[in-house]
């Protein structure tokens, strides 16, 4: 399967965001700028009228235009670097969007992906873990599908086409800054983490007892299989640094930033059992549904 490219809607929604955004603060900039340039002119204007009452043609028939003085040049520059300030963010904003797209674009595929494996293995789930509960099991059993088939799982570990810039990671992960176990793990195993990994619930190991069939999930639609992970920058988990590697489910008291991501605006991308891949808010995940604090992570809910 090749790998999926943004669809014109996606890409128009983008651009056309960044394009309004654009437009109405220049607008508004310009208006001011507008306004200025303006004034002074016609300041200019009632000097060359003369000071004594002299007939305004007299004088513009013998004066020449004055060269900007060093206050007008600083009033432009000032506006220039207004202007500029006003569409950085506006820029930042658009490529984010856009790298939240490419996201979800790559959890899309792996939908696809899942929902092969388990048409191809009698129903089962793919795991998230391997038997000995290392994570990254999931890559290895989807791999084949997205035409990067692996021996064995370890090999997933050490190839970057595995990690973040590749299909099974987020545009949007960094990787680690702050936690020095995932910072030396992760330069050991370039491919081990990738911004998303498997929901620790749902057939959480590659072992008898722990791995489900899709047609023992409730609400497959709304439970969730692989999404984006906490960073580092997030929440600081010390030695756990698999902790990094894990979607980890939303438990009674937990602080929603030490289980679930909010890498997207405030929010991250879920693929959900039934194959589809959507965009949720952090606090909305976190507060669960039916008055089940764990019902979009439970198989059983």
């Amino acid at each position: 399967m090749k790998k999926q490219k943004f669809t014109l809607i996606e890409l128009l929604v983008v651009i056309a965001q960044f394009l309004c955004d654009f437009a109405e603060k220049a607008i508004t900039v310009f208006a001011d700028a507008k306004n200025v340039i303006t004034r002074k002119f016609l300041e200019r204007i009632e000097g060359v009228r003369g000071r004594k009452g002299e007939p305004f043609s007299k004088k513009v028939s013998l004066s020449l235009p004055t060269p900007f003085t060093l206050i007008e040049l600083l009033v432009v520059i000032a506006i220039i670097a207004i202007l500029a300030a006003m569409l950085l963010p506006a820029l930042n904003k658009a490529r984010a969007k856009a790298r939240q797209t490419a996201c979800l674009s790559n959890c899309k595929q792996h939908g696809n992906s899942i929902m092969m494996y388990s048409d191809d293995n009698q129903g089962w789930i793919v795991a998230g873990k391997t038997s000995g509960g290392v994570p990254g099991q999931w890559k290895f059993e989807t791999a084949p599908y997205v035409g990067m088939a692996v021996a064995t799982t370890a090999e997933t570990y050490k190839s970057p086409a595995f990690g973040g810039r590749g299909i099974y990671g987020c545009p949007e992960f960094k990787g680690y800054a702050t936690n020095a176990k995932a910072i030396s793990d992760s330069k050991s195993n370039p491919g081990k983490y990738s911004g998303l990994s498997w929901n620790d619930w749902v057939s959480g190991k590659d072992a008898v007892g722990s791995r489900h069939k899709l047609d023992k999930i409730k609400y497959p639609g709304e439970t969730a299989a692989v999404g984006d992970t906490v960073d580092d920058w997030q929440w600081d988990f010390g030695n756990n640094k698999d902790d990094y590697n894990v979607l980890l489910p939303i438990r009674n008291n937990d602080e929603p930033d030490k289980r679930v991501s909010r890498r997207h605006e405030q929010g991250l991308n879920i693929i959900w059992l039934d194959g589809h891949a959507s965009y949720i808010k952090q606090l909305e995940i976190a507060s669960g549904k039916n008055k089940n604090i764990a019902w979009y992570y439970s198989g059983t809910k």
